[in-house]
């Protein structure tokens, strides 16, 4: 299963984790360089620096062929609007 989790912070972090332990392709969206360096040297995942809230972003990071999409950002403004996109390309699809 392809999943697309947006936010690098604790919960991110630990469900990239979970993921990977369960052998899920795990594609990681932050805004911060440091904790997607971070990730990428822990872990198995893809990571992409930009605005979870980007649509051309989050086509770049496979949102269309996701089968999971997770946000969990600090902002509430992006997890809804990364929710809203997910929404749109599941009907897309």
């Amino acid at each position: 299963m392809r999943i697309l989790i947006i936010g690098a912070g604790n919960t991110g972090r630990n469900l990239a984790a979970k993921f990977c332990e369960e052998r899920h392709d795990v594609v990681v969206v932050d805004t911060q360089a440091a904790p997607l360096q971070e990730l990428e040297e822990q872990l198995d995942v893809l990571t992409i620096q930009g605005e979870g809230a980007n649509p051309r972003l989050l086509e770049d990071a496979g949102i269309f062929k996701s089968d999971m999409v997770v946000a969990v950002t600090d902002r509430d403004e992006v997890n809804i609007l990364a929710c809203a996109f997910a929404k749109a390309a599941e009907s897309a699809a």
